[in-house]
């Protein structure tokens, strides 16, 4: 995987840019997502961003995903910078940004409520009603293996 550097903006992707999913301002004075030797390298936290807008302001995704219904960004994080200083300070690589754990069924994301946590343990604590069934939350029955 290709390291990333922040590339200075030009003209041309600053007079591309657009509202995020109808809400989030890219005001990066760097390219968040340049194109180096033929490779798309995307900037850790633009794509956490991005992630995280998605998640609360796309029809599609809450269509097929509707535990994320409800889900909002706190006004300070609408702002890529602003949230670009909070991941730069709190971001462990590989892990997932989440808002729920400190504060159980919590639907927003923000500063004082989001950390980051390993893979294993954001997807030991999901919902996931539709997979799992009747077990109980981080239980699932693998009918392949017969084992849970």
């Amino acid at each position: 995987m290709q390291k990333f550097i922040k590339l200075p903006i030009n003209k041309k992707s600053l007079s591309s840019r657009k509202l995020v999913f109808g809400v989030g301002v890219n005001d990066a004075d760097y390219l968040t997502q340049p194109t180096i030797n033929g490779t798309r390298v995307r900037c850790s936290a633009y794509v956490q961003w991005t992630s995280m807008l998605q998640r609360c302001y796309s029809a599609n995704r809450k269509v097929n995903y509707p535990a994320y219904m409800g889900g909002s960004v706190v006004d300070e994080w609408l702002t890529f910078s602003s949230f670009a200083k909070w991941h730069e300070v709190n971001y462990v690589e590989g892990y997932d940004l989440d808002k729920d754990i400190k504060f159980k069924g919590n639907k927003v994301y923000s500063p004082d409520t989001c950390l980051f946590v390993p893979h294993f343990i954001n997807a030991l604590l999901t919902n996931s009603k539709a997979t799992r069934g009747e077990y109980p939350t981080g239980v699932s029955y693998h009918k392949g293996t017969g084992k849970f």
